[in-house]
């Protein structure tokens, strides 16, 4: 099977009010080892205010190489975001997507996830009056 070598997250936050926030997030990756537990990667930092309402942002991820996620083996069921803070975070859309190695016009792209709509009332936040912590990415139909 084909390794993921990054992922792509592409998330717009709602135009609803106090939808955004500027809180930091993880992206977490279900191992399917024995052992188990999640990989978890910090959003990286944009050059831009993020998550503003109606704003689309994308982030890069690389995986470590002693990482061992392929094409075949993730779908959304193993792909979630966490929220690291309390002031919560409204999405309307979330995209996921994968790439193995760089093989020029033969490398293999496969979007893993996606919600799009975001249901409205599933807010992030610690405060759990507010939203939940952590949400899980639908599969792709």
């Amino acid at each position: 099977m084909t390794r993921i070598e990054r992922l792509w997250v592409i998330q717009t936050t709602s135009t609803a009010a106090d939808a955004n926030t500027d809180e930091g997030f993880a992206l977490e990756l279900k191992r399917e080892t024995p052992d188990g537990g999640w990989l978890s990667m910090p959003f990286p930092d944009l050059p831009h205010d993020e998550r503003e309402r109606g704003r689309t942002d994308q982030y890069e991820f690389v995986l470590p190489s002693e990482e061992n996620f392929t094409l075949g083996n993730i779908s959304g069921s193993f792909v979630r975001i966490r929220i690291r803070g309390d002031d919560a975070w409204l999405p309307s859309s979330v995209w996921v997507i994968a790439r193995g190695p760089d093989q020029g016009e033969f490398t293999q792209w496969k979007l893993i996830a996606h919600a799009t709509p975001w249901p409205r009332g599933d807010w992030f936040s610690t405060d759990t009056a507010e939203g939940q912590p952590t949400r899980l990415l639908r599969v792709p139909e």
